[in-house]
């Protein structure tokens, strides 16, 4: 922009009329020609080798990146790589990782995480990730939207029940007598 703007001012007083909007519409036109040869594939290449030279800058190119890529593709392109999701996430080739931040699993679900609709990752696969790669949280934020989603988690107000100075182990331990 201040490129354009160079050797605008000139008589008139205020950017010289109508001949320097001549020129920055020309300046314009020409900028405009040598942005049409530039093909996405040179950025992609451009960001790739940034990316190799920073995990922080990776981490974040990825979380804004997949969920853009996974808005754009159709239904069916979905459902495939949904399918891939599992296999790639539960690969003990990120056992190594296990211990970095951030780890390749813990930025993908957080991509995961920003994606409208979200993949479907199998509730097992998540208890794994959150356990084995202490991701337990971005784990229980995607149980917990699918849970709203799907309408089996509401979030009303109960009453708590009224304290008579002594509560029962029933309701310290609720999950006692729960089976697995």
């Amino acid at each position: 922009p201040e490129e354009l703007m160079e050797g605008m001012e000139g008589e008139g007083g205020e950017g010289g009329g109508i001949g320097a909007l001549e020129k920055l519409s020309n300046k314009l036109s020409a900028f405009l020609s040598d942005c049409r040869s530039v093909q996405t594939r040179q950025y992609a290449m451009a960001l790739a080798q940034l990316c190799h030279e920073s995990t922080t800058l990776t981490h974040a190119v990825w979380i804004e990146l997949f969920p853009r890529i996974w808005a754009a593709i159709s239904e069916r392109q979905r459902q495939a790589l949904s399918g891939e999701l599992s296999p790639f996430m539960c690969s003990a080739a990120h056992l190594i990782q296990m211990d970095c931040h951030p780890s390749a699993i813990g930025t993908f679900l957080e991509a995961v995480l920003k994606c409208k609709p979200t993949p479907h990752i199998k509730s097992c696969l998540l208890k794994y990730l959150g356990k084995t790669h202490n991701y337990w949280h971005g784990a229980v934020l995607i149980l917990e939207d699918r849970a709203t989603a799907e309408g089996e988690l509401t979030f009303e107000s109960r009453e708590p029940p009224p304290y008579d100075g002594n509560y029962s182990e029933d309701i310290l331990d609720p999950l006692k007598h729960e089976t697995v």
